[in-house]
């Protein structure tokens, strides 16, 4: 349910080019240099948004509207991106190789030709397809051990019919979003079953292309008394004041009707969190009145701090109490040889191991040398609080 509910707010997000909100369908209002640059590039109009991607490669570009407007709408650092990165499509070459291993398949494998002369699928005819997917998609060689990826396969290998329905990718999607709709109302249905009081826990996350995201998930006991862990919502939102998280959370719970039977939130010890939870007090507390439901909820003692971020926390401030400086933990220079801030020497000494395949290799034959186990360093990461 997690990667069906997460698909679902990235397809949300990217909307195929046929949506009446992407850029094709206004680009006769367009500047006659940016109609030029939506050839190659789709525009998705989001809320307060303005969404660019490249057609030709994962480039994105997320603005926001009013400073969007500012600019003029200026295209020319797209146009760059497709020059530079797309030259054989900028200059109208529609067989343009748009993969780095598309024209070593185009002259190693044949297999339309193949599947075209004979009605017998042979082992060496799906392997030959298997390694077509995985050079094309650049896609992991441990695909072929998923199980799902194997029951796909089974599945063609036993379907008879020659006039096998593939899906376009606008299905696909609506597919998809359908059957996070009925997960949704399956969920629903399950929550109404169990009376048991419904704990949550919620963070923020920030993807790389820059989206921001609230993801909530409950932990109740069911029917069965067993423990349940659900994700409840996915959701991008641009407002991390606590007041505007408490305004998604106050929603989710009313959609789901699970207002009068909200317990415990887990949550990291950021201020806007204490916020929130001040703010998500007030809701509850009109809504109970205005739904005449008898419940009190108290803010300070629903809250539970994340114990990983208070350890992580006490390590920081640990680790800051043996330097003099306060970026141990995030200082890139050379340490000095007259430096004896053991910390600091040991984290780069590890990062230099890391920086490149030369060094991750010497560091191996180094530990093959000592009969030592083949392990990496590992670095810590400020914001993966388990690492440090």
């Amino acid at each position: 349910m997690v990667h069906v509910l997460r698909c679902t707010f990235v397809i949300n997000l990217r909307a195929p080019t046929c949506e009446p909100n992407v850029c094709e369908s206004r680009a006769p209002t367009c500047e006659p240099n940016q109609c030029a640059i939506y050839e190659h590039i789709n525009r998705v109009d989001e809320e307060q948004k303005v969404l660019l991607y490249c057609k030709y490669c994962t480039k994105t570009w997320c603005y926001f509207e009013d400073v969007f407007k500012k600019t003029g709408s200026s295209t020319s650092n797209h146009m760059k991106h497709v020059k530079s990165h797309h030259k054989r499509q900028y200059a109208g070459n529609s067989n343009a190789l748009l993969r780095p291993m598309d024209g070593y398949l185009q002259n190693s494998s044949s297999l339309e030709k193949k599947i075209a002369a004979t009605s017998d699928i042979s082992d060496d005819l799906i392997r030959e397809a298997i390694e077509n997917v995985v050079l094309s998609e650049a896609e992991a060689f441990t695909i072929i051990e998923s199980k799902l990826f194997l029951k796909l396969l089974k599945i063609l290998l036993k379907c008879k019919r020659d006039n096998v329905i593939i899906l376009k990718a606008d299905a696909l999607r609506n597919g998809i979003l359908k059957r996070a709709e009925n997960m949704r109302s399956e969920l629903k249905k399950e929550l109404s079953k169990s009376n048991f009081t419904i704990h949550m826990s919620l963070d923020m996350w920030t993807s790389p292309n820059q989206f921001s995201f609230l993801a909530i998930v409950i932990h109740f006991v069911g029917p069965d008394w067993t423990l349940h862990k659900k994700l409840l919502t996915f959701t991008d939102t641009t407002d991390h004041s606590g007041a505007g998280l408490a305004e998604i959370v106050q929603h989710t719970l009313e959609e789901f009707e699970i207002v009068e039977r909200i317990g415990c939130l887990t949550m990291d010890n950021a201020s806007n969190n204490d916020t929130l939870m001040s703010a998500l007090e007030n809701s509850i507390v009109d809504y109970c009145i205005r739904e005449k439901i008898l419940k009190t909820w108290n803010a300070d003692d629903s809250r539970i701090q994340c114990l990983p971020h208070t350890i992580n926390l006490s390590v920081k401030a640990f680790l800051k109490s043996l330097g003099e400086i306060d970026d141990i933990l995030i200082d890139d220079e050379i340490p000095n040889r007259n430096d004896f801030n053991l910390i600091r020497r040991l984290r780069f000494i590890v990062k230099k191991l890391r920086s490149s395949p030369q060094q991750r290799k010497q560091f191996r034959g180094q530990c093959n040398l000592a009969n030592c186990e083949n392990l990496m360093l590992i670095l810590d990461v400020s914001t993966r609080w388990n690492s440090t």
